[in-house]
């Protein structure tokens, strides 16, 4: 998927103002538009890039609204201890060693792995689309958090944009 299509998706989950409104919403939240419509890091929308490298997404966008579970990505990816760091929670973090390297989840203290994320970033981050689809549909109260067939739904999707069941533990934790 390239950068054009990957921001169209994820702009055409962004909830409904009318049905946020009838959920008890008084006005939308900024953090909640934003996640949906990432904000060039220019002064336009970049959709003439037919770049297929997702990672570029953190050279052209804002993606610090984006927030999954406990996790913010950062505006950009930072280099700690020869682990590129793209994603941060209260206690872990998300980074790659190279753009065709897993994600895995760190500790953020003792540095050692807790989960296998994906295949890669573009995988993971083609991964988080189906997140950001569940959130939107429970914000609109379209799905219900106790749904355990959309649950498993959304799940397998992460799964496979992920690249596998070795990224199953990570999805899950989101998910349910």
């Amino acid at each position: 998927m390239d950068l054009k299509k990957y921001i169209e998706t994820l702009e055409g989950f962004k909830p409904s103002e009318e049905l946020l409104k009838k959920n008890g919403f008084k006005s939308i939240p900024n953090y909640i538009l934003r996640n949906y419509s990432p904000q060039p890091k220019g002064n336009e929308k970049i959709f003439d890039i037919e770049e297929t490298d997702l990672s570029k997404l953190f050279q052209y966008y804002d993606l610090s609204y984006f927030r999954f579970s406990d996790f913010i990505l950062l505006s950009e990816i930072i280099n700690k201890d020869n682990k590129f760091v793209f994603a941060q929670s209260s206690y872990t973090f998300l980074a790659f060693d190279s753009l065709q390297s897993e994600v895995i989840e760190y500790d953020n203290y003792e540095l050692t792995k807790l989960s296998y994320c994906a295949r890669n970033i573009d995988s993971f981050l083609n991964a988080l689309l189906p997140i950001f689809e569940m959130y939107s549909q429970r914000l609109q109260n379209l799905a219900d958090t106790n749904d355990e067939i959309k649950n498993m739904f959304f799940l397998e999707q992460c799964v496979i944009n992920a690249g596998g069941d070795k990224y199953k533990r990570f999805f899950e934790q989101i998910i349910f």
